[in-house]
């Protein structure tokens, strides 16, 4: 066998993990304005208030969240070079309020949630809370980014500056890391033989 076909056998695996995120479906409620195992930043000119919602609509319970107030949790799972992080997020306007866009977003823990790794900005959404879209973002991890921090989930609503009144809803957060491809065990000994292979014929 010819070292190049050994390497044409090479077989690669990545190993994908659900990354835990508490309170991830916001059906732990607390008081009107309060989220359980998140950080809520009011930004802004403190319209960006946020709480559990749970009104119909909705299937279930929600975060709502007004303007560009920032609802946040980092976890405790270690950014790791080559490593793809994966959030995705249902998204949707919050019964008839003035539409407008909602964001989330991926941050490093010493940064914190106003600094991106990667985001996405959903744009006008329709004035109805009947269906939450399904939204993601992800980014492969740079050496950079893996120096001791903390891969953070953030959702966001509206955008800086946004309409008084507009209110976005967030729910089932979802968080995969999928660590980089590494041949296969039986793999990397068939790329062994078909090195040692080569290696004969050349003597010959």
């Amino acid at each position: 066998m010819s070292l190049a076909a050994a390497m044409g056998c090479l077989a690669m695996s990545a190993n994908a993990a659900t990354v835990a995120i508490n309170n991830h479906d916001f059906e732990v409620s607390g008081g009107a304005l309060d989220v359980p195992s998140w950080d809520q930043d009011r930004t802004g000119d403190g319209d960006g208030y946020s709480g559990i919602n749970s009104s119909a609509p909705l299937t279930g319970k929600s975060v709502w969240i007004n303007m560009d107030g920032i609802v946040s949790q980092t976890t405790g799972e270690a950014i790791v070079a080559g490593t793809t992080y994966t959030l995705t997020v249902d998204i949707g306007q919050q019964n008839s309020w003035v539409p407008d866009g909602g964001i989330i977003r991926l941050y490093g823990s010493a940064s914190g949630p106003t600094v991106a790794l990667a985001e996405f900005d959903s744009g006008s959404l329709p004035a109805s809370g009947d269906t939450l879209l399904n939204q993601t973002t992800s980014f492969v991890a740079t050496a950079g980014q893996a120096t001791g921090q903390f891969i953070g989930v953030a959702v966001i609503g509206g955008v800086s500056g946004g309409t008084p009144g507009t209110q976005v809803s967030f729910d089932n957060v979802r968080l995969d890391a999928t660590a980089a491809a590494i041949p296969e065990p039986s793999a990397v000994a068939l790329f062994a033989i078909g090195g040692l292979a080569l290696l004969r014929r050349r003597r010959k």
